[in-house]
């Protein structure tokens, strides 16, 4: 890889990951080559995997560390990034949860300014479900329920958009209740 002979050097890192899967260094190894190689994918999910080993857990990361900054620095408005950044910090665990939590919230709002109400909603439950007493989250999937009332109200008014509208009110009541 130093020679820049980049082919030759991720068939021999895949060569000693299928010699032993567990070692930790050819996964770094294989995203610097996925990194060159402007597969921010790849190396993020080979990042990812070295999170869990004692060995590289901080070089990967930095490494992962440094290309959120980047992206974030590209378009701090990107949802999946900050998504992606939540669904890492959730699987390290620990103090991490709360980290993990704040870029559900900012990925859900995000999204639901979008109006991609499923999406948003996804995201804070899975915030929620990290740490349940989170008034914050409960708040957003409140206002998540007064924004689908409101397009609902202007776009029709049928029967069974009364039903949902009362569904989703019940709904947003219970969780502005939650987030007080």
């Amino acid at each position: 890889l130093s020679q820049g002979r980049t082919d030759e050097a991720l068939r021999l890192f895949r060569l000693a990951q299928s010699i032993d899967p567990e070692f930790c260094d050819v996964k770094i190894s294989i995203a610097n080559v996925m990194l060159n190689e402007k597969d921010v994918g790849g190396a993020v999910a080979n990042l990812q995997d070295s999170l869990h080993c004692v060995y590289t857990s901080r070089k990967a990361w930095d490494h992962l560390s440094r290309i959120w900054q980047l992206g974030l620095k590209l378009n701090d408005k990107n949802a999946t990034l900050y998504e992606e950044m939540a669904d890492t910090m959730a699987t390290m665990g620990g103090h991490h949860e709360d980290t993990a939590i704040l870029y559900y919230r900012e990925a859900g709002v995000l999204l639901l300014n979008k109006q991609k109400f499923k999406l948003a909603l996804s995201l804070f439950r899975r915030g929620l479900k990290l740490r349940p007493e989170r008034c914050d989250l409960n708040y957003w999937i409140a206002i998540l329920y007064q924004k689908k009332i409101a397009l609902l109200r202007s776009s029709s008014s049928s029967s069974s958009d009364e039903r949902k509208t009362m569904k989703w009110r019940n709904k947003m009541i219970r969780y502005f209740n939650a987030a007080l």
